[in-house]
């Protein structure tokens, strides 16, 4: 796939897929204040293009963590939709397991995982290829 089609497309729709990062963002759950918001645009053939949003949530300190970035990608899924082509992930940097303050979030290693495993076809998927952008914002910073 051409680079610069790529990165013309994104341009054409980060601020709708940033928008919607945010209202998850602002919607996610969290015990401790750690909140993401993540949004997908994705596409099915003879459909078109969606955008679907997903939020965090962790009730507890003991709790499962459910992640902005499975949810998104998973109602994506269970719509019927093919092909992902755009990631945005809202939410504040936090501290590693090292303890250092990182200028960006990332997904976790668990999220690194479904990625990876859609991406390099471990799992019956075509969802996913290294075509598809990922970006991480902070929720405060410009759009």
């Amino acid at each position: 796939m051409n680079v610069e089609y790529i990165a013309e497309g994104f341009r054409e729709w980060l601020p709708a897929l940033t928008e919607k990062a945010l209202e998850a963002y602002r919607r996610a759950i969290s015990w401790r204040n750690f909140l993401v918001g993540c949004a997908v645009l994705a596409s099915k053939k003879g459909e078109g293009y969606k955008i679907f949003a997903g939020a965090n949530c962790k009730t507890e300190k003991n709790g499962y963590p459910i992640c902005a970035e499975q949810v998104a990608i998973m109602a994506t899924v269970a719509e019927g939709y093919d092909r992902i082509h755009y990631i945005v992930v809202v939410g504040k940097a936090q501290k590693d397991e090292s303890g250092v303050l990182r200028e960006t979030l990332h997904p976790c290693a668990k999220c690194r995982q479904i990625l990876s495993d859609i991406i390099t076809k471990k799992v019956d998927s075509d969802i996913l290829d290294f075509n598809t952008i990922l970006v991480m914002k902070d929720p405060e910073s410009e759009k």
